[in-house]
């Protein structure tokens, strides 16, 4: 069967949205800092109906993504806030499955995206995703609060985040309000990106996988005057973490190349 993931941008103090998010302001104020680092590479521009682009890992993680996902599932939020800047065709290539309340006729684009929209809830919306994603896997696209009814119902297989190297004052917190009733433990995925042999401060990295052993590796930074910093910056990715494993869903993190680190996947 395939998996479902989500894939999302996160500030180091757990926001993945600014505050006054809505169509005219999309990802609140100041949150589009959040995914600088894709707006440059190929497969992301590709996407937006752009050429030309970075060719790097960055991309790899983007083109990965898209290629693996043959249908999408978002929220009511979400779609408003990209039904009035998403090009035609959308950036999806594939069908999209919408959460609402309110009833609504099928709105059909170019390039193989047709937005459906869902009244039945999450677990309708997921089976039908399912049934023409040709296989492939099933992504979570967001906001937030779509990604923790997955989260909390044990529908999520695995969650990417692109740590990016910043602090949001307010905005939409991925983790609040996140289930505890289910166990998850981890261990280290991969790492990718970054300046070869320059790590940038201190990383605690973790995959997570229910019912199996904690396994915990640090990848060391320069050991300089930064050490306070990056302390401080480590407990707020701890924190983070902590949160997440009291899910049973896998979780990758992703800090963003920008910060001049090795970029890790949890």
């Amino acid at each position: 069967m395939s998996k479902t993931f989500a894939t999302l941008g996160m500030s180091l103090n757990g926001f993945i949205a600014g505050p006054n998010s809505r169509p005219d302001n999309p990802l609140g104020d100041g949150g589009t800092r959040i995914h600088e680092w894709v707006y440059g590479v190929e497969a992301w521009r590709a996407r937006q109906n752009v050429n030309g682009g970075r060719t790097n890992q960055d991309d790899d993680i983007v083109r990965e993504n898209f290629t693996r996902a043959g249908a999408y599932i978002m929220g009511r939020h979400m779609f408003a806030e990209g039904e009035v800047g998403w090009s035609d065709p959308p950036p999806f290539r594939a069908p999209v499955f919408v959460l609402t309340h309110t009833p609504r006729d099928p709105w059909i684009r170019q390039g193989g995206t047709t937005f459906t929209f869902v009244t039945e809830g999450i677990d309708t919306a997921l089976a039908l995703a399912r049934q023409v994603s040709q296989d492939k896997d099933v992504q979570i696209s967001g906001g937030a609060d779509t990604v923790r009814q997955f989260f909390n119902a044990g529908l999520l297989d695995e969650l990417q985040i692109h740590l990016a190297p910043l602090v949001l004052g307010a905005g939409v917190r991925l983790f609040a309000g996140s289930s505890s009733g289910q166990q998850m433990s981890t261990r280290m995925d991969r790492t990718v990106g970054g300046r070869p042999g320059r790590v940038g401060r201190q990383e605690r990295t973790w995959r997570c996988f229910s019912r199996s052993r904690c396994q915990r590796r640090t990848v060391s930074g320069r050991t300089r005057s930064r050490s306070r910093r990056r302390t401080s910056r480590g407990n707020d990715v701890r924190s983070a973490a902590r949160k997440a494993r009291s899910s049973g869903a896998n979780l990758t993190l992703v800090p963003a190349p920008s910060c001049r680190s090795r970029t890790v996947i949890w």
